[in-house]
């Protein structure tokens, strides 16, 4: 059973590790943008109210602010240099971001920069919605962490079951990989655990 499990498990490695590393980096680089969104919208407002442009603040603050928030920001400020609209260049990071928090700044600063008024008092008060709701989420993170990790281990239990098994008792729980009924329960089992990882995440996945 183990020259077969060790095979399997090698093969299934290989194929999931690159694609949840890189998922991973993605994730981390959004939630680090995430975090410096309160710290842009407070930068942008200083360097209004300083007497700064719209344009100035942007390429002041993207030097200032550091991390990849600042590199999105050089890179929208590089389409507006060769001709592209800021409003829709601001627009565009926002659906690549994909993130609630900065479309509600886009927003907010396309209206005010169409219709008037003080710019740098909105994005403070939108800076402090979107540092409520990261207290929020961090609230809502502690109370769910132990779900979550009954979570990961519900999944990972049996797998280490199998194996353990399988060590202790290779010639009756080596039919799970043999015999072609034990097949057929070792997939169905493995489905089953997979269903119920992903019922027990959605359920934790509140929106904020």
């Amino acid at each position: 059973l183990i020259q077969v499990l060790l095979p399997i498990a090698g093969i299934a490695l290989g194929l999931a590790t690159p694609p949840l590393y890189v998922a991973r980096r993605a994730a981390r680089r959004a939630a680090t943008i995430e975090r410096q969104l309160v710290e842009f919208c407070d930068l942008m407002a200083s360097m209004l109210e300083s007497g700064f442009g719209y344009l100035q603040a942007l390429a002041t603050t993207s030097v200032q602010l550091g991390g990849p928030l600042a590199e999105e920001l050089r890179t929208l400020l590089d389409v507006v240099r060769i001709g592209g609209d800021v409003d829709e260049a601001l627009e565009s990071l926002s659906r690549r971001r994909g993130s609630a928090d900065f479309e509600m700044i886009s927003t907010a600063i396309q209206i005010q920069r169409r219709s008037g008024g003080n710019l740098a008092e909105v994005l403070r008060n939108v800076a402090q919605l979107v540092r409520e709701r990261h207290e929020l989420r961090g609230e809502i993170a502690a109370l769910t962490s132990q779900a979550r990790l009954s979570a990961s281990f519900l999944v990972a239990f049996p797998f280490l079951l199998a194996v353990g098994l399988g060590v202790l008792m290779p010639h009756t729980y080596g039919l799970l990989v043999t015999a072609v009924a034990g097949r057929v329960m070792l997939s169905v089992a493995i489905v089953m655990d997979a269903i119920g990882f992903f019922v027990i995440r959605r359920a934790l996945k509140l929106e904020v």
